[in-house]
């Protein structure tokens, strides 16, 4: 998976609007409305597709893996419950394999 693709994404989730007005290109617009949508816009179809979209998935794995390391107060108080729903979620992603080859899974949910 090529970093820019994973920038964009990141950047996508964090500033969507600064991403909608710096893009050029329809396809990188749809992109970024889509990556909004999965978020504000709930629906189990759109979920499922946040689930196989494979930048999102990355991310959200090195996001477990560094609140590993550095646990918020705010994450210690239903740590097992998020960990066993975080742990559904990427069960469900056609992207398992993939996910797997670049983190170990059971470090993060162990």
């Amino acid at each position: 998976m090529p970093i820019e693709e994973l920038s964009f994404t990141l950047g996508c989730l964090s500033f969507p609007k600064i991403m909608l007005k710096m893009q050029t290109s329809d396809e990188k617009s749809v992109r970024v409305i889509t990556v909004y949508y999965y978020l504000y816009k709930f629906s189990l179809d759109r979920m499922q597709k946040l689930l196989n979209d494979l930048p999102i998935m990355l991310l959200f794995c090195k996001y477990l893996e560094l609140s590993q390391i550095e646990p918020s107060s705010r994450s210690t108080v239903n740590r097992l419950a998020y960990l066993k729903a975080s742990l559904l979620m990427l069960k469900q992603s056609k992207h398992l394999a993939k996910v797997s080859k670049a983190f170990n899974l059971e470090q993060l949910y162990g």
